[in-house]
């Protein structure tokens, strides 16, 4: 899959900048004349977008490993979302030449820029201190609670290549039509994919609770899901907005996860001294 959609990238940055050649040679409609689609820098935006596909497949697959690694990957799509705002928006950042007079656009660069590095910082200290806690001593419960968790991934991994031949289908339907007037290309489908996976992460709460009611397990996995709320609430055109609440999202992930380990620390001292009074 990684591979295919290496492919695919590839195949799509080379159309993108065969289009946006096709609009300036006028061998193309004038209708599909375009912000985005008459500059080459379009061709980075759409091959970045089709990497960020694979890295929500790539989510979806760590589901039944661990949710704590799976939000991790949440965290690490919306940086490359943000990344991929620079590409979105490059043309108009290639003609700043005025800080007086273009400084909410360098004022974007420089959050960007920022944010980025101060999220993918973040992101290493999450996945550094996550613990490896099993729900369930027995086996067989465990091996349950795995299986629930890849079938939940299955149906994502449905729902996910239903949004992506949908916007694709879509976007394609409009080029041969030559009116891409009503295309929106800021979030594609990642804004509904992750509409979708809040319901999902309530659902891996009730499943949670279904084999283990460890206050701590239910409370760490509810604020897990908090933070992809605040994922979903992030996705505006407002990129201060953006970064704001992705680096929240990630510092709430690592105190619960501080505060989680400290919590089943003192847990498991107290069942220690309670075994040792029967000894």
């Amino acid at each position: 899959m990684r591979k295919v959609s290496v492919v695919l990238a590839l195949l799509a940055f080379i159309l993108s900048i065969s289009i946006t050649l096709g609009i300036r040679t006028e061998v193309l409609s004038k209708s599909l004349r375009h912000t985005f689609l008459d500059n080459y820098y379009f061709s980075f935006y759409v091959a970045f977008t089709f990497i960020l596909a694979w890295e929500v497949a790539s989510m979806i697959y760590t589901i039944p490993y661990s949710v704590s690694k799976s939000v991790g990957k949440q965290f690490e799509i919306m940086s490359l979302i943000i990344l991929r705002y620079v590409f979105e928006h490059l043309g108009n950042f290639a003609t700043i030449s005025n800080l007086k007079h273009d400084y909410i656009e360098v004022l974007e660069i420089v959050t960007i820029v920022l944010g980025s590095i101060l999220i993918f910082y973040l992101i290493s200290i999450y996945y550094k201190i996550q613990p490896h806690i099993l729900i369930s001593e027995d086996e067989r419960q465990q091996n349950n609670f795995v299986n629930m968790k890849k079938i939940i991934a299955v149906i994502l991994l449905i729902v996910l290549l239903f949004f992506s031949f949908k916007e694709m289908f879509s976007i394609t339907y409009s080029l041969f039509r030559g009116d891409i007037s009503n295309v929106k290309l800021s979030h594609l489908f990642f804004k509904d994919m992750f509409s979708i996976m809040i319901y999902f992460d309530v659902l891996m709460i009730l499943v949670t609770m279904w084999f283990s009611l460890r206050y701590a397990m239910v409370f760490r996995t509810s604020a897990l899901t908090a933070s992809t709320i605040m994922i979903r609430l992030s996705f505006t055109d407002d990129i201060f907005l953006n970064v704001l609440l992705t680096v929240l999202a990630v510092i709430f992930a690592i105190l619960v996860t501080v505060v989680y380990k400290k919590f089943e620390g003192v847990l498991v001292k107290n069942m220690e001294k309670n075994k040792s009074k029967f000894v």
